[in-house]
């Protein structure tokens, strides 16, 4: 009578390092990627399709591996299936897996910002529109909660790495001669779920505070505003016709802002590399955490090396 030997199902040990491992490559493509795209259009147009082209990076290492094993899955022995009958899986559950984890975030961010902006179409009524202008930015501020609260739940128990392989129902085998079988990662999932009921919990605190006393304060507000607008003239006349309008206190203006240099446009959060040019934070750091040089100069700066200038402004001339 033959005896059958079992494959057991990956440790999450291992399922980390070929995570790791896979996006080590996908970073290296990623920034080969991105250098030839800016080599083609420019920087300054490159500027407005860098996120794009990450994400389409991303997803092409994902479609040339999609027939066959990762590196990742390679240098950690592992082997991919579908469910609980252990077959291979189809090229669509992959490819499918690899498009849900790469490009999910940044479509919804696409649509949060066309409809904020009132891009979204016309046709139709009005009511959807304002339903996915309201819901969309909501939806996106949920993804990274449920994102940890996912990563909370394989630290628990150690079954899908990652949403989209839970999406499309795929595990991994381990092929190793002698499975990793060390301790798990359960002290770490149960941290991680405190962690977010303590958030939870603050968030509901601070936006009850701040219903209950919405209307009191923009009440106080609102008179104070009406009050500050008007003062005594040098004469001394008294009553209604005595007083004058005096402007409002004016704060810093988008002229008085330095110029982003990648969306040219006043800097939100003015920030500096180590070269000295400013630009906005968003705009600076997404283009370091992809390439680490300055987009006009090219000098290295390394995501941790931005300074953020609180307040800063551009001195008026002739001063």
């Amino acid at each position: 009578m033959e005896s059958t030997t079992l494959l057991p199902y990956a440790h999450p040990a291992d399922l980390i390092r070929s995570h790791q491992k896979d996006e080590q490559h996908r970073g290296e493509l990623r920034r080969q990627v991105c250098e030839i795209v800016e080599e083609a259009v420019g920087h300054r147009s490159f500027a407005s399709w860098q996120a794009a082209t990450a994400v389409a990076s991303d997803i092409l290492y994902g479609w040339l591996t999609v027939s066959q094993r990762t590196l990742g899955e390679e240098y950690t022995e592992l082997l991919p299936v579908t469910g609980n009958n252990l077959g291979a899986p189809r090229r669509f559950s992959r490819f499918g897996a690899v498009v849900l984890s790469a490009a999910t975030l940044s479509i919804l961010q696409g649509l949060s910002a066309v409809f904020a902006g009132g891009m979204g179409p016309r046709r139709g009524g009005s009511s959807w529109r304002i339903l996915l202008r309201t819901w969309l930015p909501r939806l996106v501020e949920s993804v990274g909660p449920l994102l940890r609260l996912h990563l909370a739940i394989f630290y628990l128990f150690g079954a899908f790495r990652r949403l989209s392989d839970r999406a499309f129902s795929l595990r991994f085998l381990s092929l190793a001669e002698r499975p990793y079988r060390g301790p798990g990662y359960q002290p770490l999932g149960v941290l991680l779920i405190l962690q977010l009921l303590a958030q939870a919990f603050s968030s509901w605190s601070q936006s009850r505070a701040a219903a209950r006393g919405s209307s009191e304060v923009a009440k106080a507000q609102a008179e104070e505003a009406v009050s500050a607008m008007f003062v005594e003239r040098p004469d001394g006349k008294n009553g209604s016709a005595g007083k004058a309008l005096r402007p409002l206190p004016s704060g810093p203006t988008s002229g008085s802002l330095p110029m982003c240099n990648i969306c040219f446009c006043p800097t939100e959060c003015t920030t500096c590399p180590p070269c000295g040019h400013l630009f906005c934070w968003e705009c600076i750091a997404s283009w370091c955490a992809i390439k680490a040089s300055c987009p006009l100069c090219r000098a290295a700066s390394l995501p941790q090396q931005l300074l953020p200038l609180c307040h800063y402004e551009v001195p008026p001339s002739g001063s």
